[in-house]
């Protein structure tokens, strides 16, 4: 680019484009492509989350279906602890102090987060049990998931399945049952 100019990656052609997903998913969306074709291309792993829970904006927060259209798509968005934070400081200056219901959706962001970045691609809630699965690209330390299955009994494992895993449902609370989720995640993921 530096020696030939952005050329059509910037130029007319592409500014309808621009337009229409926005710059910085646009940008994105370039830069995978460029990975992609270098064969630098790493797996995204976008875990989903299932849990039973009671984690809203409530009305008395913010009113305005709109505005929480738009701050449910920030919780959501965040990727990283710092963005968290940044939120927080962003929803206490324009609504005030912040209600449990939506700390409780920062903490499920966080619990996802976690469970990106340890190549997890679903934690569902199913009756009494949290099922977690895993994807191929998994970061789990084996002999540590060896070693906390062995030491728990509330920890099962399906040898004919081997890429999920089921953890006694603990907690109603949500943010006391997710910070449970990323104490256990961080157990078999960190060194």
């Amino acid at each position: 680019l530096e020696i030939r100019g952005a050329g059509n990656i910037l130029g007319k052609e592409q500014h309808g484009n621009i337009i229409a997903v926005g710059y910085e998913m646009y940008m994105k969306l370039l830069r995978k492509e460029i990975e992609k074709l270098k064969g630098e291309e790493k797996p995204e792993i976008i875990t989903m989350i299932d849990l039973k829970y009671d984690a809203f904006i409530p009305d008395s927060y913010i009113s305005d279906n709109s505005t929480k259209m738009e701050v449910y798509k920030k919780i959501l968005s965040v990727n990283n602890e710092k963005e968290i934070e940044e939120q927080k400081i962003e929803f206490i200056d324009r609504f005030g102090q912040i209600p449990d219901e939506v700390i409780s959706l920062f903490e499920i962001s966080r619990l996802k987060i976690l469970a990106n970045s340890a190549g997890i691609e679903s934690i569902i809630e199913k009756g009494d049990y949290i099922e977690i699965c895993f994807s191929k690209y998994s970061k789990a330390n084996v002999l540590k998931l060896i070693d906390l299955i062995k030491n728990n009994k509330e920890i099962i494992f399906n040898p004919y399945d081997k890429n999920k895993l089921f953890v006694k449902s603990f907690e109603s609370n949500i943010s006391i049952k997710v910070k449970r989720l990323i104490n256990f995640i961080k157990e078999f993921t960190e060194s």
